[in-house]
């Protein structure tokens, strides 16, 4: 499935388990898809601003920054990017809390290639495609001004939000 500037899908994957990398890898290229594979959250915030993403597919339980964080440092600063998020831990709560902070999935291992697939493809087919500019990445300021931008927000209630007051207001006050 390659997006429409013709330049292949490519889903980074993060997980610090090197067999299930391995394994998701295989069924992902099997399908088409290039991987990136990753083995912490760091890693994979800092590769985020210098190279093509598509999605992300995610463990929840890792060392360093957990696939939460991750998830939550990624919806500040690439709004746009899908997150699927994957554990072999999960239960109804952890799963509520990745749906409320954003994931676009969440499966269960041991993963099932055709669940995989089809929450990769669905991630995919729902992503937003921003500017090209956007996908250098934003800083955390940048990503919530426009995401205030996206939501229809006026300039005050922006600043307000993030806490940054308008000139107006540090003049006048």
């Amino acid at each position: 499935m390659a997006p429409m500037n013709s330049q292949p899908t490519c889903v980074f994957v993060v997980d610090d388990d090197l067999g299930i990398q391995k394994a998701v890898r295989r069924s992902l290229e099997c399908a088409g898809i290039q991987v990136v594979p990753f083995s912490s959250g760091e890693a994979c915030i800092d590769a985020l601003g210098q190279q093509p993403c598509n999605a992300v597919l995610a463990d929840v339980i890792m060392d360093g920054m957990g696939g939460l964080a991750l998830l939550r440092t990624i919806r500040r600063r690439f709004p746009w990017l899908p997150v699927v998020m994957m554990t072999g831990y999960g239960d109804v709560a952890l799963a509520v809390s990745a749906m409320r902070a954003g994931a676009a999935d969440f499966i269960e291992k041991p993963l099932d290639r055709e669940q995989l697939l089809a929450a990769v493809h669905h991630a995919l087919q729902n992503a937003a495609t921003p500017d090209q500019p956007l996908q250098a990445g934003l800083s955390d300021a940048e990503a919530q001004v426009l995401g205030g931008i996206v939501a229809g927000k006026t300039s005050k209630q922006i600043a307000d939000k993030i806490g940054r007051a308008s000139c107006r207001e540090r003049v006048y006050h």
